[in-house]
């Protein structure tokens, strides 16, 4: 039966199902009765674009009791346990907000739909609104979905679904069976689990004579399976990479389709192609990290299976790893130990393994996640070290950690920061403390330092250029203009008043690009000590960020020589680059008599003597630093042999106590598999 809603004069179809409680108006959203007033038809007015403005309808409040007895409700049950009363409701969508929308509705649909149906007949069902989404659900499935879907755009009417008629139930007489029924079900659980045991022991038995048989007949194979105890089941939160001949890894660590790789797989396009379950896909870029080479990116489709990610600080140097790594048959598990949790390159924090020998030389793919026994995630492999021999050596792997707890990690994007470990913190400190005393010059550099090379055009009036910056991480940020301040040479470069005048420029972040330092001449600018480390490699994880600088020569004679000097991002300032003709030198003095240069011959070079490219002074003070840094790491080596003894005394009780308390709660985490089978509960909530 047609009907005009009496809010909005739109048409309303009322059908047998809807019952007393009536139909929403498709319009306004407002219950429309049976029992109003039937008001004669009017076709509606063309709407003025093609999809209508979605206005989410009011929610009134959820029904607590059963409308047949009177009785207590439960939103997660299906009938009343007293009257049989069913207790079910169908979710329909009566609008879209856009083209995106409707195809997340038809995914959502397509993987939760209980039968079978094809993505065409689902795009086809929901080309026009109103349309019917799922039936049959309980009020708290109802509400879930209706939460899920107008997330996405889509606009969702819940209603009851009762299939039963209204009925009041039958004064009878009832007798309580609890009585009968809790010992019966005491009884029969206790059959039941010394059955599974019986059978239980057997099949061990049955196992340890096939495995001793197997040894007897081949004494001599080796397996090469990562063993039993590996977590096979995370292989599922991995996805393969591949860009132009590339391959590496990408580790999923939430549902909605965002992973961890590595940069150095990120193609022109600004993303990666991506392999999971045998299907091919895209992934893009969200947020880098240079520092460490790894970014965030996004699938264009929701995961199903995601990794968790550790606590490298609870891991003890020796203990078993396993990193992801390809096999002959797809993805699979390569075994190799800890080193050390705590590595240290520069200021840098890194998880060192040993992969095991036998590990297939693919292990090495950027990106390739390590697992702990219990399948957490504790770093992400980057890089391996240089072994004897030009070997490969130890693995570094980005800790865990450093991914999840801080406000500038790599996941701050998706989820907050939690809360930073008091050991890592210490770590963290302590590398960042060492790589400083052992480079001083290096850091004082890249915190205080801009570095210019400049060269100016008298005829033209020009000053062109480049300015560097040094730093740990990405390019600076510019919160504010850059100053070039014009001085004469016979001020000082500290001076804050410019005698030529100043001239400022306002660059973007983008606008640097990034050098390695030893190809870059403005690595001329810094001093002896700190080009040195640089070049030679001593100081890890340093970037130069070069800006192009174009700017207007001041009006003085073409001879006149003036010195610029560069001030901005953050307080840093340069030394001072003089432009002009050289001064002139004075002229050659008289060669010094015998009398006076004797002594000076037969004296012994003093501290400011020059040995290469460093004075006497300047070589002290190396070799007193080294010694310091020599005695301070053979201390903390003995301290940390005094701990491992001390803890080896006791690890055998505490691993046996362990290993029991770990096979109690596989027998339980197997039962409690066996009774959701027994009971049909999804796969969704077994997780």
């Amino acid at each position: 039966m047609a009907v005009q809603c009496p809010h909005c004069r739109a048409t309303v179809t009322l059908l047998e199902r809807h019952g007393l409680a009536g139909a929403l108006c498709p319009e306004c959203h407002q219950v429309v009765a049976t029992a109003s007033p039937p008001a004669p038809v009017v076709a509606p007015a063309p709407a003025p674009t093609p999809m209508p403005r979605i206005v989410r309808p009011p929610r009134g409040d959820a029904r607590v009791t059963c409308r047949a007895c009177g009785g207590g409700r439960d939103r997660e049950g299906r009938r009343c346990p007293a009257c049989g009363e069913p207790w079910l409701y169908r979710v329909g969508a009566l609008g879209i907000v856009d083209e995106t929308a409707r195809q997340r509705l038809v995914e959502y649909v397509l993987h939760r739909q209980p039968k079978a149906v094809t993505r065409e007949r689902l795009e086809q069902r929901f080309r026009h609104f109103p349309a019917a989404v799922m039936s049959g659900l309980t009020e708290a499935q109802a509400l879930r979905v209706r939460h899920d879907l107008e997330n996405v755009g889509v606009q969702i009417a819940v209603e009851e679904d009762d299939a039963a008629p209204l009925h009041g139930p039958a004064p009878r007489f009832r007798f309580d069976w609890t009585w009968l029924v809790v010992p019966a079900l005491l009884v029969f659980a206790v059959g039941v689990y010394l059955l599974v045991d019986s059978e239980r022991e057997a099949r061990r038995a049955r196992e340890a004579q096939e495995a001793a048989r197997a040894a007897q007949a081949a004494p001599s194979a080796t397996p090469t399976a990562p063993g039993v105890d590996a977590p096979l089941d995370v292989l599922r939160g991995l996805v393969e990479v591949e860009n132009a001949g590339r391959h590496g890894f990408g580790v999923v660590v939430d549902r909605d389709g965002w992973l961890i790789a590595a940069l150095a797989l990120v193609d022109r396009a600004g993303g990666l192609d991506v392999v999971q379950g045998g299907q091919r896909g895209r992934a893009s870029l969200v947020r880098r990290d240079d520092r460490n080479g790894l970014g965030l990116f996004r699938l264009a489709a929701p995961a199903a299976f995601t990794v968790s990610l550790g606590d490298v600080t609870g891991v003890e140097p020796g203990a078993p790893v396993f990193v992801g790594a390809p096999g002959s048959q797809g993805v699979t598990l390569a075994r190799g130990r800890v080193l050390r949790p705590d590595a240290r390159r520069g200021a840098r924090l890194f998880f060192s393994i040993e992969l095991d020998r036998a590990a297939p030389p693919a292990v090495e793919l950027p990106g390739a996640p390590v697992f702990s026994r219990e399948g957490f995630v504790l770093g992400v492999l980057v890089q391996r070290q240089a072994g004897q021999g030009g070997a490969p050596g130890p693995g570094l792997a980005v800790p865990a950690n450093t991914l999840v707890e801080s406000a500038e990690s790599l996941l701050s994007e998706i989820r907050a920061p939690r809360t930073p470990s008091p050991a890592f913190s210490v770590w963290r400190q302590r590398a960042e403390t060492e790589a400083r005393l052992a480079s001083p010059e290096v850091y004082d550099t890249a915190e205080k330092r801009l570095l210019l090379a400049l060269t100016c055009d008298p005829a033209q009036g020009a000053c062109e250029g480049a300015l560097g910056v040094l730093s740990f991480g990405g390019p600076p940020q510019v919160d504010a203009p850059i100053d070039f301040e014009f001085q004469s040479v016979e001020q000082s470069a500290s001076d804050r008043d410019p005698r030529h005048g100043r001239q400022s420029v306002t660059p973007v972040s983008s606008a640097f690009g990034e050098i390695a330092p030893a190809d870059s001449p403005l690595i001329q600018e810094v001093g002896v000590a700190a080009r040195r480390a640089i070049i030679g490699g001593d100081v890890d994880g340093l970037r130069l960020h070069v800006l192009p600088v174009s700017l207007r020569r001041p009006p003085l004679p073409p001879d006149a020589r003036f010195r610029v000097v560069a001030s901005g991002l953050g307080g840093r300032r340069s030394a001072g680059t003089e432009i002009g003709p050289p001064a002139a030198t004075a002229p050659p003095s008289a060669a010094p008599t015998a009398a006076a240069s004797a002594p000076a011959a037969s004296s012994a070079p003093g501290p400011d003597t020059m040995f290469g490219e460093l004075k006497g002074r300047e070589w002290a003070d190396r070799f007193r630093q080294l010694d310091g840094d020599v005695a301070r790491q053979a201390a903390l080596v003995e301290q940390i042999k005094t701990q491992l003894a001390q803890k080896l005394a006791v690890a055998p009780g505490l691993l046996e106590r362990e290993t029991e308390q770990l096979g109690r709660l596989r027998e339980r985490r197997a039962m409690l598999a066996t009774e959701a089978d027994r009971w049909q509960v999804p796969p969704e909530l077994r997780r």
